[in-house]
């Protein structure tokens, strides 16, 4: 019950959310059955009930929060895109990779808070427009554009692909990029489905939406086919973040030799938002009785504000980066993302579990970096996903604690985020 001391309640949420079940269920003109409309209804009815007696118990850690689902749940249909693709961060033309065709800055080095006031608007803005900016059709859904952004270093041997986190962008990683490319590598990232500059699935583009993760990996697998390994880099490095470490974990189970080796940060092998069995019960209720779509209850849009408290950001100890991170996406409103739909958190979870289980289908060397202190993702899912990994491939995946740092290493204080860096760039070092 220690996860559940000073949580927020969430009555009016659940309550307002579950009596949009209730109603939409009963107006549905899809539903023209008396004897189905009576049992949605109850089902719906009973969903509220729980979902109330959960809020007066539990609460939720903050607004939106929600818990994995229990049971199996239908597969839904491919979504179909209702809204463009925000316009690409970049004005080069969309052409096909070449090898080892673009210029970049080199030297060694990991920038500093200090630096970044007069680097960033500087050397790593110059550094950012010489990359290639590109695009995709994703082989999954009907004109869902994939943007993308390739740094390609002469003469780099190895090639780092980075799968981001839920809501972010390409732009929050300019610093890592930068960072990266100096010391030796090529950098390409794309924008997953539904969220940054690739086309949004749903009519509200602040919902965060996927029919289910295996959309991401085929994305992941389309860009790393046509637009990395292209550019004829002889090793190449799986780097995931959160959600983007729970994707590269299932790429990596499924493509097992596309990648030499992976780095997962924070990986969301399970979310850590505690709410009570009803609440779970409820996801899996709105998502059955067409809600999906929905924010969770208590969602809502991008909301992040540049004030910065040190004592209740979850995400960094960093005031520099977290403002930095919130200029981008303030100068790129199109980038932004709110709260996750109801089928997200439903999918995130299954997709979870999938990846611990099947752990042992990963042949290649793991680095998992875990945040000591982190409120976002559980650190005992990542423990589960290592040991299962290590007991069918002994010693292949090496866990290492970042004491104290919050959720997001990349964007972290100088004292987590170096630290974290060192470690990335000895693994992923080509072998003497």
């Amino acid at each position: 019950m220690g996860r559940l001391q000073g949580l927020r309640p969430c009555v009016t949420a659940e309550i307002y959310a579950l009596s949009i079940a209730m109603i939409r269920v009963a107006r549905s003109d899809w539903v023209r059955d008396e004897v189905m409309q009576r049992r949605l209804l109850l089902r719906a009815g009973t969903v509220a009930m729980g979902a109330m007696g959960a809020a007066l118990f539990s609460g939720a850690r903050q607004a939106g929060a929600a818990q994995e689902p229990t049971g199996k749940h239908p597969k839904k249909p491919a979504a179909k895109p209702t809204a463009q693709a925000a316009p690409h961060p970049a004005s080069r033309p969309v052409t096909r990779p070449a090898p080892h065709s673009i210029v970049t800055q080199s030297g060694p080095g990991i920038t500093t808070e200090a630096e970044l006031p007069s680097a960033y608007p500087s050397a790593i803005a110059a550094f950012w427009s010489t990359g290639d900016a590109g695009e995709f059709l994703s082989t999954r859904g009907e004109s869902v554009r994939i943007r993308t952004m390739r740094f390609v270093r002469p003469g780099a041997d190895t090639a780092i692909v980075i799968s981001s986190g839920r809501t972010e962008c390409m732009i929050k990683y300019k610093e890592l990029i930068y960072d990266l490319n100096r010391n030796g590598y090529s950098v390409f990232i794309h924008d997953h489905r539904g969220q940054g500059f690739s086309t949004r699935l749903l009519k509200d583009p602040m919902v965060g939406f996927v029919d289910e993760f295996g959309d991401y990996v085929a994305d992941l697998k389309t860009f790393f086919d046509e637009q990395v390994k292209p550019t004829g880099h002889r090793r190449h490095i799986l780097l995931g973040h959160s959600m983007g470490g729970c994707i590269a974990s299932l790429y990596l189970q499924d493509h097992q030799r596309d990648f030499d080796r992976a780095v997962l940060c924070s990986p969301m092998h399970e979310p850590k938002l505690p709410v009570a069995e009803a609440s779970l019960f409820a996801v899996s209720a709105l998502d059955t009785v067409g809600l999906g779509d929905e924010f969770i209850p208590g969602g809502h849009p991008y909301d992040h504000v540049r004030d910065f408290d040190l004592a209740t950001n979850e995400f960094t100890h960093s005031q520099t980066r977290w403002e930095i991170t919130w200029d981008e996406f303030n100068a790129n409103p199109s980038a932004k993302l709110g709260s996750p739909s109801v089928h997200w958190i439903r999918v995130a979870y299954a997709a979870g579990r999938q990846a611990q289980e099947r752990a042992g289908r990963i042949v290649v060397p793991i680095l998992l970096l875990q945040a000591g202190a982190d409120s976002v993702v559980l650190a005992s899912a990542q423990n589960r996903f290592s040991a299962r990994l290590n007991s069918v491939h002994p010693d292949s995946c090496t866990l290492v604690t970042i004491d104290d740092a919050r959720h997001e290493l990349f964007v972290e204080a100088d004292e987590y985020r170096t630290r974290s860096l060192d470690r990335i760039l000895a693994f992923v070092s080509p072998p003497s």
